[in-house]
This record gives C-alpha cells, sequence and structure tokens, in this order.
C-alpha cells in the first residue's frame, strides 16, 4: 500500500490506507509489549492523518481519523506513562 500511495501522492484513498495500516501494526506491537515502536506507528499514522485533514478539511472522515489517534495515543500514554 505505502508504494501505491507513493507512486499516486494524489490519492488520499491509498494515503488513509497507509495511515490504517500503520496503527493496526501498532496494535500489534502494543500486543507484544514493543510500546515504543508502537508510539512511532502511532505518531505516523497521525502525521498521515493530520495531514490529510488539512488538505480536506470539510471531510468529516479524516477529522475523525484525527481525533481516533489522539485518542489512541492518549490511551497508550495512560497505558504505559513511563514508556518513552
Amino acid at each position: 500500500m505505502k508504494a501505491l500511495a507513493a507512486a499516486e501522492p494524489e490519492n488520499t484513498t491509498y494515503r488513509r490506507d497507509v495511515a490504517l495500516g500503520l496503527a493496526r501494526l501498532a496494535d500489534l506491537a502494543v500486543a507484544r509489549g514493543d510500546v515504543v515502536v508502537a508510539r512511532d506507528l502511532l505518531e505516523r499514522s497521525q502525521k498521515l492523518s493530520e495531514a490529510l485533514a488539512a488538505a480536506e478539511p470539510e471531510n468529516t472522515t479524516y477529522r475523525r481519523d484525527v481525533a481516533l489517534g489522539l485518542d489512541r495515543l492518549a490511551d497508550l500514554a495512560v497505558d504505559w506513562p513511563t514508556s518513552s
């Protein structure tokens, strides 16, 4: 998916798929206890989501993705407070 997004940078569907995939990989990293990797993946996902929302502010799906990403980052911080 990353290759498709790179080949067609104007395709917001591909870019959103990359963001969602990174968030899913973060879930796997948390499940195996690798919180540092999970945080990095979530931050990368969040950056993509924020860029999509900024590019299309009228798109409520992209705005919702930003909110959900912030929620996931907050959950990670609460569940793993000492991991930096």
